[in-house]
């Protein structure tokens, strides 16, 4: 009779390794319908203002993700992943690939009235949604950001999160805003079959892809590899006229504002307050983790946010 292996000697399979497995098999499936590229997860701290994102080829039959697990857990950090994939090792639309999926952040509207129906539905927190459509086929970007849209609009979900750079959250993970009591991200459905009909796209969120789209424009492409340059010089510049608050959001790592809407409307209401100019307000907001961990290295996110800022201060000083 073989001996009987001591209970201290077994390998311990702890609760956090099986929630970290099924996350990672979830990311996994998702992002096989992809043939090669770059996929994108990321982590972002519950307190302090840390942004990490981490590419991976999608050439492997498996992608391992112990990698940020292991520096990330869930327990200290948000988590997210991209379902889309990108021909560059960065999350930016003029890299982005075809695609069989759609997505949206459904958040407090009635999955079930979706039509179709998601074919991956998550929880990320109580009776707020988000869902991920499987198709047959590829299509082109413009056409996959279109149907995603259509169905925000179409049935009230985020209106604003039909990007293919979107970042959406990982089942088994937890979600750390404040508002909430740290609930778990959950998956509730995974359907493993094939929407046989895309639907079909109206002209207007055809043409409001297209038009919100142009900034990705060759000349801006430009503008956005002036934008990696890091902006310490220019914060340097500016750091002892900053107001108390922006400059903290700007400069402090371990300040960390929950409403990352209000944050970027903070910095750039406290940079228009001192003069900086547009361009330098714009370069330094790319850069913020609030900016990143919203809207990645889009530049017409950028262009639309400081543009929008700036427009409701100008008229409030007119």
């Amino acid at each position: 009779m073989p001996k009987r292996m001591n209970d201290d000697a077994r390998p311990r399979v702890t609760g956090r390794a099986i929630r970290n497995s099924m996350a990672a098999r979830y990311l996994n499936e998702i992002w096989s319908e992809h043939d090669s590229g770059f996929v994108f997860a990321a982590a972002m701290h519950r307190e302090r203002a840390q942004w990490k994102e981490v590419p991976f080829s999608v050439s492997r039959s498996w992608i391992d993700l112990s990698e940020i697990f292991d520096k990330f857990p869930s327990e200290e950090y948000n988590l997210y992943f991209c379902p889309n994939a990108f021909s560059e090792m960065k999350r930016r639309r003029e890299y982005a690939l075809p695609s069989s999926l759609a997505w949206c952040d459904i958040d407090g509207a009635d999955p079930d009235k979706f039509v179709p129906p998601p074919s991956v539905l998550v929880e990320t927190s109580p009776c707020r949604f988000q869902g991920v459509w499987k198709f047959v086929g590829k299509m082109p970007v413009e056409r996959c950001e279109a149907v995603s849209r259509g169905l925000a609009y179409r049935h009230n979900g985020d209106r604003n999160g039909w990007s293919v750079t979107k970042l959406l959250r990982v089942p088994w993970t937890i979600n750390h805003k404040p508002q909430y009591r740290r609930p778990p991200v959950k998956l509730l459905r995974f359907d493993q079959s094939r929407i046989m009909n895309w639907p079909r796209v109206s002209p207007s969120h055809q043409s409001a892809v297209i038009a919100a789209n142009a900034a990705d424009s060759a000349v801006n492409k430009e503008i956005g590899r002036q934008l990696e340059t890091p902006p310490k010089p220019l914060i340097s510049k500016y750091r002892r006229h900053l107001p108390p608050m922006a400059r903290s959001l700007i400069m402090n790592p371990l300040t960390f504002y929950s409403d990352r809407s209000k944050a970027i409307f903070i910095i750039i209401a406290g940079l228009y307050a001192i003069d900086v100019p547009r361009d330098e307000i714009a370069h330094i907001l790319f850069h913020t983790v609030y900016f990143r961990s919203k809207h990645g290295t889009s530049v017409g996110a950028l262009t639309k946010e400081v543009d929008r800022v700036l427009a409701k201060l100008e008229a409030r000083n007119g």
